[in-house]
């Protein structure tokens, strides 16, 4: 390893072994992460006065930023409402959220929530790790409380990219559904899992809530018969569509697919949208999917870059030589996992380098990870997936399907290796780290190729 890139590694090291005090002066004046689109100065400015080549390990800046309350934006906590103090929240779910923990609620949900459970079209944008989910499962509980039906039909349809994703909705709607066993109930569908055991459950109850991913969902409306009927014909009552992280749904991998379900649906649904991105790509399809007077809440402004990730996340990157990442990343991981607290999330860009790493970390070095990718078995990515959200020590090597939505607790480092697809990628995997107002670290390995990334 040449001199430059040693003393990055050095660099690393020296900020890793400091006292967690120490780190955290530093680590509070971390600021966001600036898409390409807003010209970051003073990242433009240090790499024209350096050799591009190498770059010293450093945080990733932002102009304009300022530090905000953890887990919250511009809107400060004691400003924001508890669930509590909603006059038009049912008790039963009052008491449920309680018996959870839930007490105040965060910026996109206390923002969202009276054109919500009103019945408008919402478009919700905010930072990964504040509340999203819950800020469009509770008005939509709330509305199929006040909307009495036969149970015979599905009210409330949640789409997801992922089936991680889709699995971690489900838990927090069967929470929700749990105080009102006799009238509501949740399902979770997506490939990979039993079409069969799919079917068996909607035999024995046509389920409230569906959250389920496109492919399964098309599956089960192209060839399914519930109960003598075709299953398309329990969407034909839907009050409520979700299309959670609607950027990635919108697009062009499941925008089709998309447009096939809305044929299903009826005309006069409430829709909701919600994502931390929202790339002008897929606008032309948000107002499709919208009325017209729909309402939008954007807690991350366009020209705000510190909204765009959670400031309480610091920042830092390293450029490497190619022929020194796979030593760069065995180092880096194993200093930290000299933390006596570390929960560390690395991000790949393929499944084939996330098969190479968990394989060098395992067998080659004795190094215990998890790992998770799509060409897993779906009991196999499920199992991990659990072990890692459980543990209170743990590494997990994964590509982008645990980039977006997926909620594990405590994580204290985001690696990213390599450049991300696009600027949207970048703050969704930086987005597991840092959530609920808890601190965390994000680190960015490039080679010296992929430099161009930072501009």
């Amino acid at each position: 390893m040449n001199s430059a890139s040693t003393r990055q590694l050095q660099n690393l090291r020296r900020f890793l072994a400091r006292p967690s005090s120490c780190r955290k002066r530093q680590h509070n004046t971390a600021v966001a992460y600036v898409p390409k689109r807003v010209k970051n100065q003073s990242i433009h400015d240090s790499l024209s006065r350096e050799s591009a080549a190498v770059t010293s390990c450093r945080r990733l800046h932002a102009p304009g930023s300022t530090d905000h309350n953890p887990g919250e934006s511009a809107t400060q906590p004691d400003e924001l409402p508890n669930f509590d103090d909603l006059v038009d929240l049912d008790p039963i779910l009052k008491s449920i959220l309680k018996e959870n923990g839930l007490q105040r609620m965060t910026e996109i949900q206390a923002k969202t929530w009276d054109a919500s459970v009103g019945g408008n079209d919402v478009i919700g944008r905010a930072r990964t790790g504040t509340g999203k989910t819950l800020a469009f499962l509770l008005p939509s509980m709330e509305r199929l409380l006040r909307n009495k039906h036969s149970g015979n039909q599905i009210r409330a349809l949640i789409i997801s990219p992922t089936r991680e994703l889709a699995r971690q909705i489900g838990e927090q709607a069967q929470m929700l559904v749990h105080g009102y066993k006799r009238t509501h109930s949740s399902q979770v569908m997506y490939g990979g899992a039993s079409r069969e055991r799919d079917v068996r459950d909607l035999e024995r109850r046509i389920p409230s809530i569906l959250t389920a991913t496109p492919g399964r969902l098309i599956d089960h409306l192209n060839s399914t018969q519930v109960k003598s009927k075709p299953f398309g014909n329990y969407l034909s009552d839907v009050d409520v569509l979700v299309l959670d992280e609607m950027d990635r749904l919108l697009g062009m991998g499941f925008c089709d697919d998309i447009v096939e379900i809305l044929q299903y649906l009826p005309q006069n649904r409430q829709t909701l949208l919600f994502s931390a991105t929202s790339p002008p790509e897929v606008r032309r399809m948000i107002d499709q999917c919208v009325k017209p007077n729909h309402t939008v809440v954007d807690c991350m402004q366009e020209g705000d870059p510190s909204t765009y990730t959670n400031t309480i996340v610091g920042q830092r990157h390293v450029v490497l030589p190619p022929d020194r990442i796979v030593s760069g990343v065995l180092q880096i991981v194993q200093l930290l996992m000299m933390d006596p607290d570390y929960k560390i999330l690395v991000f790949f860009p393929t499944t084939a380098q996330v098969t190479y790493y968990s394989q060098l970390f395992n067998r080659g070095i004795g190094l215990p990870v998890l790992s998770i990718h799509s060409k897993m078995s779906q009991s196999l990515r499920t199992n991990n997936s659990d072990r890692f959200r459980f543990a209170s020590r743990a590494v997990l090597f994964t590509s982008d399907i645990s980039a977006r939505g997926v909620d594990y607790p405590d994580v204290t480092h985001v690696i990213q290796v390599g450049a991300a697809s696009d600027s949207e990628t970048y703050i969704h995997r930086l987005g597991r780290t840092g959530r609920a107002g808890k601190k965390g670290q994000g680190l960015l390995i490039l080679t010296s190729d992929e430099i161009d990334f930072l501009n």
